[in-house]
């Protein structure tokens, strides 16, 4: 896997940061707390974070657990939602539960509740994050998709 778990929601994704050179420092926001495992899946992200034999354990754990896709509408047909990594970067959403895409992109937001392994088949070929702007947080190139769906 090529891509790390992270423990910010990615300062990059977070609005009103300067990118330009020639702008004074902003001062950078907190980074959010890391979660409180609410679910098997969330337990086993939280493993992961620090301990390197622990990530085969998630990855599998994640293909078979229940993960919550962000869309851009309530359609049958909505395409999966894309949120900003930073200036020329975006990525398809992914949660680990309802509750972490309501406190990030609202209770109205739209969403699709389906396995991980369907998850990422629906989104294979695109940059993933999952749990964006929460703690942990993890982005998969689309690379690191096909090696998931590999397992």
């Amino acid at each position: 896997m090529r891509r790390r778990l992270f423990l910010t929601g990615a300062l990059a994704a977070l609005p009103g940061l300067a990118w330009a050179q020639d702008q004074a420092p902003q001062p950078q926001p907190e980074p959010p707390p890391l979660i409180t495992a609410q679910n098997e899946l969330e337990r086993a992200f939280l493993a992961a974070l620090h301990d390197e034999d622990a990530r085969a354990a998630f990855r599998r754990e994640f293909l078979v657990s229940q993960v919550i896709v962000a869309l851009e509408s309530d359609a049958g047909d909505a395409e999966p939602r894309e949120v900003q990594l930073g200036p020329e970067r975006t990525a398809a959403a992914i949660f680990t539960s309802s509750t972490r895409m309501s406190g990030v992109l609202g209770p109205a937001a739209a969403r699709r509740v389906m396995s991980g392994r369907e998850a990422l088949t629906l989104l294979h070929g695109k940059h993933v994050v999952l749990n964006y702007r929460l703690a942990p947080m993890l982005t998969l190139e689309p690379e690191d998709v096909a090696e998931w769906l590999d397992d």
